[in-house]
């Protein structure tokens, strides 16, 4: 009576894939917004 592992196999593996990716977002929007001070005010201490 117990839950199947295997039976949430695929949608446990597409939602780390999914958090993966929003990961990869958050890091690209962090650039451009560090990017976007560097070029408003010259402050490049954001700057990786």
């Amino acid at each position: 009576m117990g839950v199947d592992p295997e039976e949430y196999h695929d949608d446990v593996i597409r939602l780390l894939l999914t958090v993966a990716d929003i990961e990869q977002v958050a890091d690209h929007a962090t650039n451009v917004a560090a990017r976007t001070v560097y070029m408003a005010s010259g402050d490049d201490t954001l700057l990786e």
